[in-house]
């Protein structure tokens, strides 16, 4: 009777997730700890339930318009020399076949999840610290997905998820299907088409095995000047049109002017949002072990340093950087010593998650987030913020009243 029971367990934490999600995300966790894939499934799908609540309002806000305004249109059209079409191809495609745009939300946060739970189980195989240390790593690979950016965003979180699986078959895997995610990624959000580029440098053969030059790309941290930062993506061989965007974060309000318009608590949460990478980039630092991710993240640090001048373009650069040098320390870890490393890291990484709720705050007050209380997962995946809900909680800017 009790093996018939645990064979049955999936079935019943399934149905359960089925009629109440949160009462099974206990058994969810205890199932994922238990290494039970089925469980990383459930887990990325209610993550998906939790963005399908988000409230659309800044970036999410502007995306969620656009949706509506594709109803009833007979042609998908795009601005000259646009890269990145996916998030607006399928809104249209959603808009017209009349499903909600929420669920562009939970499709694009599941895979998100989806991604990194695939690399970890693909790495359990070979990597000794994942296999032996399997609940810090699921916690380390869980933490690392930037589930707030996705959801209020959409873009630029998902192209970083989508980089991120093409990264790991280039780079670690050494298998060309790696292009098909990276190019996904570079349609999603054209701020990848510059890690496009490093990535392709070193598939080209740049080895660089000194860290040297990791050290002085810090001085960019004193040096350096938003004039200069300008001058190299003129230089950039990208299309006008994302250079001009790229332009937009480098100077002017994206650069640093808006932190002006929110109190300290907000800046505060903002900069621990992204403050794992520094102990990351600091372990990155001590190990000595060559290889093409070795040399990517050299280039990627150094550009990481460059964009220090302009705050929108360093935050989204550590966002992204936080997962590759997470692969790295976990391929080259070594299990006496890496342990107590691998649990800071994981606890700045729940810092990281924390701080990023708590900077959107103010934006869940005014969510239905509290449905994910009582809901049942069929009609969370129905529910929709409409243009009615809309007009009365948010402003015309994408501020919540």
């Amino acid at each position: 009777m009790l093996n018939i029971t645990k064979k049955n367990l999936p079935f019943w934490i399934c149905l359960i997730f089925v009629i109440y999600p949160l009462l099974s995300l206990p058994l969810i966790i205890i199932e994922v700890y238990n290494k039970k894939r089925y469980a990383l499934v459930l887990l990325a799908c209610f993550m998906g339930l939790c963005a399908i609540l988000w409230p659309p309002t800044g970036d999410l806000y502007r995306h969620t318009i656009d949706y509506f305004d594709y109803i009833g249109k007979d042609e998908f059209e795009l601005q000259l020399g646009q890269l990145d079409y996916t998030l607006y191809y399928l809104s249209y495609i959603f808009a017209n076949w009349g499903i909600n745009f929420e669920l562009i939300r939970f499709f694009f946060v599941f895979f998100s999840y989806i991604i990194v739970f695939f690399i970890l189980e693909d790495m359990r195989k070979t990597t000794n610290f994942i296999a032996k240390h399997y609940r810090i790593s699921i916690c380390i690979f869980f933490f690392s997905v930037p589930f707030c950016s996705i959801a209020f965003g959409l873009r630029y979180g998902f192209a970083c998820s989508l980089m991120y699986l093409g990264i790991y078959y280039l780079l670690i895997k050494n298998r060309n299907v790696g292009w098909i995610y990276v190019i996904l990624a570079i349609i999603t959000h054209y701020s990848l088409t510059v890690v496009f580029f490093l990535v392709l440098l070193v598939k080209l053969g740049v080895n660089i095995t000194s860290k040297r030059i990791v050290w002085y790309s810090f001085l960019s941290f004193i040096l350096f000047s938003s004039f200069l930062l300008e001058k190299i993506i003129l230089l950039l061989p990208i299309p006008e049109l994302v250079r001009t965007a790229i332009l937009a974060y480098a100077s002017g309000y994206w650069s640093g002017e808006h932190f002006e318009d929110h109190s300290i608590g907000y800046r505060l949460a903002s900069i621990l949002s992204y403050v794992t990478v520094y102990p990351l980039i600091y372990y990155f630092l001590q190990v000595k072990v060559s290889g093409k991710l070795n040399s990517f993240l050299i280039l990627s640090i150094c550009l990481w340093s460059i964009c220090s001048v302009s705050s929108e373009l360093f935050v989204r650069t550590s966002l992204f950087l936080i997962f590759p040098l997470i692969l790295y320390l976990l391929l080259v870890s070594d299990i006496k010593w890496y342990v107590k490393k691998v649990q800071i890291i994981s606890y700045f990484l729940i810092i990281t998650f924390c701080s990023q709720l708590y900077s959107y705050r103010k934006v869940l007050e005014i969510s239905d987030m509290y449905k994910i209380s009582y809901s049942n997962s069929i009609s969370l995946l129905f529910h929709t913020y409409d243009e009615n809900w809309l007009h009365k909680n948010v402003s015309y800017d994408g501020d919540p009243f």
